[in-house]
């Protein structure tokens, strides 16, 4: 059984080619500084994400294998309105949403016709007919008694710590092609471009290797194994088997098969044993946060037990 409603979220390689990478971090500088939520929006965007796919692995019975017998907190997320995170993109879910995010600004309005007087407003009157240095040092007198008041500002939705979009986006994209039952190959071929954004690699030179310049670039172990790996021919980059007689002359099966110890198969060995690791370990991440998600605590991670 297969994941309809996630899918993994490719990386918009035309966009950053088009774009000197310098404009688009300027641009999403200048996107954030328009935005009035107590977080990014790209932050809600992972946040939306991870709930869509514990939503969906409970609707195909997958919740306890992933999260066991954790539950989604209903009630937390009555507002979030759970159907629609389902059924529909995050685009379109964020429109009807946004205002749940929203930290408080000041507006104007024309009269107090129709607002509800509430505890934490205050209604300042200004006339216009002053200039605006005076209505500044009234307004400014209007709430000087604020100055030193300590005001404890809630935020229902909170977010710990601060997520690495790329690296998020992995661990969903990760996860979601091993429920629909991928190797560890295909999803390696499919995320190459992210796990290469996203690698750590080793501070130990002796794992590096001599670029064209003469200089040591560093590289993880699972890159390191890749590279040997590559460098083997397409028919080579499998595990060699090799046929021994058996002793026994009455065994009915005359031959038993072994893997020797050649250098095909200590690479390919190597690098699968790399990639099977570095899979499991983001898996194992993501199950976390998905745990602290379905409880309404994005990105709690490794303190959250499954």
């Amino acid at each position: 059984m297969k994941l309809i409603k996630n899918i993994p979220v490719g990386m918009r390689y035309d966009y950053e080619k088009r774009r000197n990478k310098y404009f688009v971090r300027n641009l999403r500088d200048e996107m954030k500084k328009k935005e009035n939520t107590y977080y990014s929006e790209r932050t809600y965007y992972l946040w939306f994400l991870s709930l869509k796919l514990i939503l969906e692995m409970e609707e195909l019975g997958l919740g306890n294998r992933v999260i066991g017998k954790h539950k989604i907190d209903k009630e937390f997320y009555k507002d979030w309105d759970l159907d629609d995170v389902l059924n529909l993109s995050f685009y379109k879910w964020w429109k009807t949403h946004k205002e749940l995010f929203e930290t408080p600004s000041s507006v104007e309005v024309g009269g107090l016709s129709g607002w509800t007087p509430k505890p934490h407003f205050r209604y300042l009157r200004v006339d216009l007919r002053n200039n605006y240095t005076n209505i500044k040092k009234g307004v400014l007198e209007g709430l000087d008694d604020l100055r030193d008041a300590k005001i404890e500002m809630k935020n229902k939705y909170v977010v710990t710590g601060n997520p690495f979009y790329d690296n998020e986006i992995l661990k969903y994209n990760i996860l979601v092609r091993k429920l629909n039952d991928e190797s560890d190959l295909d999803v390696f071929e499919s995320e190459k471009g992210r796990l290469k954004v996203t690698e750590k690699p080793l501070d130990d030179k002796r794992q590096g290797r001599i670029s064209d310049i003469g200089e040591i670039e560093k590289e993880s172990k699972l890159w390191g194994s890749y590279r040997k790996y590559m460098e083997l021919r397409p028919d080579k980059r499998k595990i060699y088997h090799q046929k021994r007689r058996k002793d026994d002359f009455w065994e009915q099966e005359k031959f038993t098969t072994f893997i020797p110890k050649i250098p095909q198969n200590i690479i390919v060995r190597e690098f699968h044993s790399n990639l099977r690791t570095e899979i499991n370990r983001y898996v194992k991440n993501y199950q976390h946060i998905l745990c602290g998600v379905s409880q309404g605590k994005y990105r709690i991670g490794k303190k959250t037990k499954i």
